[in-house]
């Protein structure tokens, strides 16, 4: 069971987590410091742990915090701040009306309690499961500024996540502006680290990039107004000659979707100082009296069992302490969806012919992609003008719904409610109701521009319009798309200091329009897009339960793509597609077989003309689709391990283990052939040691202990395109 302790006799705060513990001291019961974090270790007195460097110990270790020779620059603060003689990088910048943002923290009180608060208009884990909780709350105070600073840390039980973040409390009579307000900051001392982020572009989001970390400061950020497809707001921190399996990783991930840093900054005594938060950059608040700021949550992780490790609690975390819902925990359909099917040129009867091959095949759902409203035969236009083109569907989106649903098939349907096409009657009604700085050119991405979300009444008619498509057309699943980036931040309104509150009250609106939709229509499920991977965070991941990663859908790709996103995501996130051959982004040719074992390591689905396959192919995605019904719920749920890499050679692997440890699934992929090729040997993880299992396509038994030291030996066959779909069943007696 997840504890907190504060030990009265040292002053010191343990929170133990299932496997690990986070310790912090409180010096001269003044200022918090950061001692551990790491491998589980007892209740003890640790308090000489914290020490400066040697040369400097006669120096700072004995003045009081009031003392003018109190020194900063050496101690490890929990939440440090700048302008006084700490000259690293500071989690937090105020300024108050005369231009100073000096400021001082000191402890005032704490608080533990069983359960977690919610936070406001922001995503968080475990609100839902108050059982499972247990917070700390420290209220810091400057006393000069007026301010608190409440820090908020949450352990759960069966799980090693630690939640963090901070309230910014205004207790005096003039506001101040808040300059910079990270979630999270932790010292580390014996800073050799290595630094995993995950980095690309659309169409190869989330490759992940490793690096050791030298003196001074190694960041990642987004400045886009989303979390982007180029930085993920997720990153991972080894020691030594940690790998996927052994050695020590620690991990963070903010739940927000918008501008963020993540960063390393390492000292001139090796010392490493850990931040994640929202990007300062651009950003300002002003905070009114007796107003708060809420900082987004960071979820924590460290694991002794390296990457995987803390992937796998990751896993869990961003599954089991999301909130409930059917379409959160129900297997993710098998879906057609009609965009590389037929791109603008979609229509009632093409739709139809599509679900009648489609239901033949054994999908479950048609997803009525871009192309179906307004004038909409090319992206020039129509966004914001979400009336149905009679042309195309005469009989309206609800005809189209019933007969999908008579014939046994679930209706899915592309919104981008975020956006507006300047040729669009909506726009000549609302011309201000987009992001624009006045004076300024709008500039387009994709012939459209973005609707101003940090506006209520945008929200409002947002939250309208999209209920009314979905309380009359019968919809079962929303593809919620988001196809640009943020520019021209700001609108007509405000002084200069709420201009730079923009880009954070956007996501704001965003998390109340989607709050509010996911709640008013809980049987429909909503799929996060964004051009591909842009959004593919836990904030979006907190209310919409499934994300298209990447608009590149080449298998060869899509591994790479999968194994960047499960360092940090869940598969039951991960849809993958089967498309055409060759495939429409890369031009690439791969057979049937190894697209359709690719997208089964994921939420399987289809965007191809199915009408166009011949009745073999058909009878091969039949049988595809009836294996991938028998064991979704296991790769939707089940223990993930990343087995090979993909970005070393030219192979992959992946499994995945129930939770009883009954069943195995084994993917193995290998792009090229190469000549005079070795045999591949690849070890299996998670099983019962003490088990026998069979492999259900060769007919072959083996005792758990040989897959997992020994391994598989992996057919040769002397083309490209190799993929290898196994799946083991314990033999129990």
């Amino acid at each position: 069971m997840s504890t907190i302790i504060f030990d009265t006799a040292t002053n010191l705060f343990y929170l133990q987590t299932e496997k690990s513990s986070y310790v912090m001291m409180l010096q001269k019961g003044a200022y918090l410091m950061h001692l551990y974090w790491g491998r589980q270790i007892p209740v003890d007195d640790i308090t000489w742990s914290c020490e400066p460097p040697y040369r400097r110990w006669s120096r700072i270790v004995d003045p009081e915090p009031e003392s003018d020779f109190y020194t900063s620059e050496y101690w490890p603060f929990e939440y440090p701040v700048y302008g006084s003689s700490d000259f690293r990088p500071p989690a937090i910048e105020i300024e108050n009306l005369q231009g100073y943002s000096l400021c001082d923290l000191k402890y005032r009180s704490h608080s533990i309690y069983r359960g977690k608060g919610s936070l406001q208009g922001l995503p968080s884990l475990g609100e839902y499961q108050q059982d499972r909780a247990t917070t700390l709350e420290i209220v810091l105070y400057d006393a000069i500024m007026e301010i608190d600073v409440v820090l908020f840390y949450s352990v759960f039980d069966q799980s090693d996540v630690l939640c963090r973040h901070s309230e910014i409390c205004n207790k005096g009579d003039d506001p101040v502006i808040i300059r910079k307000a990270l979630s999270s900051s932790i010292d580390m001392k014996h800073g050799n680290l290595q630094m995993i982020q995950f980095s690309g572009t659309a169409l190869r989001e989330r490759y992940p990039v490793k690096r050791a970390l030298a003196y001074g400061t190694t960041s990642v950020e987004s400045t886009r107004g989303i979390s982007s497809h180029i930085q993920n707001p997720c990153t991972l921190f080894t020691r030594g000659s940690a790998d996927e399996f052994q050695g020590e990783a620690y991990g963070q991930n903010l739940m927000y979707s918008g501008n963020f840093i993540a960063s390393a900054h390492i000292d001139q005594y090796d010392s490493a100082r850990i931040q994640l938060g929202l990007n300062p950059f651009n950003f300002s608040w002003l905070l009114a009296s007796l107003n708060v700021f809420t900082t987004p949550e960071t979820i924590l992780v460290y694991s002794d069992q390296g990457t995987n490790g803390v992937s796998q609690e990751f896993h869990h975390a961003l599954t089991a302490l999301l909130p409930p819902g059917s379409t959160r925990v129900a297997e993710r359909l098998i879906g057609l969806n009609t965009w590389e099917a037929c791109y603008f040129d979609i229509s009632h009867l093409k739709l139809m012919q599509l679900a009648e091959k489609a239901k033949e095949a054994g999908i479950e759902l048609i997803t009525l992609d871009d192309g179906w409203f307004g004038r909409r035969n090319d992206d020039h236009s129509s966004l914001g003008d979400w009336n149905v083109n009679k042309h195309k569907f005469p009989k309206g989106l609800n005809a189209v719904s019933e007969e999908l649903h008579q014939m046994g098939l679930k209706f899915g349907l592309w919104l981008e409610p975020e956006m507006v096409s300047p040729e669009s009657d909506f726009y000549n009604e609302h011309p201000d109701w987009c992001l624009h700085i006045p004076g300024r050119k709008r500039t387009q991405w994709r012939y459209q521009l973005v609707l101003d979300l940090s506006k209520n009444e945008v929200c409002d008619y947002l939250i309208e319009m999209v209920s009314e498509i979905l309380r009359t057309s019968g919809v079962d699943y929303v593809k919620w798309d988001m196809n640009r980036r943020l520019t021209e931040v700001g609108n007509e309104l405000g002084s200069s200091v709420g201009q730079r509150e923009i880009s954070h009250r956007y996501i704001l609106g965003l998390y109340r329009l989607l709050d509010t939709l996911v709640k008013r229509f809980p049987n429909v499920c909503f799929e996060n897009c964004a051009s591909g991977g842009g959004r593919y965070d836990a904030g979006m991941l907190y209310y919409l339960p499934q994300a298209w990663p990447s608009d590149n859908t080449d298998p060869s790709s899509r591994m790479k793509i999968l194994y960047g996103s499960t360092f940090g995501y869940p598969l039951s996130n991960f849809r993958s597609h089967v498309t055409d051959s060759p495939n429409h982004q890369l031009g690439r040719r791969h057979s049937l077989q190894f697209r359709e074992h690719v997208a089964t390591c994921g939420i399987l689905g289809y965007e191809l003309d199915i009408t166009k396959l011949d009745q073999q192919e058909i009878d091969v995605i039949q049988e595809h689709n009836c294996w991938y019904k028998q064991y979704r719920s296991i790769i939707q749920n089940g223990v993930f391990y990343r087995l090979e890499d993909p970005f070393i050679g030219n192979k992959a692997a992946f499994q995945v283990v129930s939770q009883d440890k009954k069943t195995t699934i084994f993917w193995f992929f290998r792009y090229r052939a190469e000549p005079e090729e070795a045999y591949f040997q690849i070890k299996l993880c998670g099983l019962d040691p003490a088990e026998h299992y069979k492999c259900l396509e060769t007919g072959r038994c083996y005792h758990a202990k040989t897959l997992m030291n020994l391994g598989l030996t992996l057919p040769w066959v002397n083309h490209d395109d190799l993929s290898v779909r196994w799946t083991f069943s314990r033999l129990d007696d």
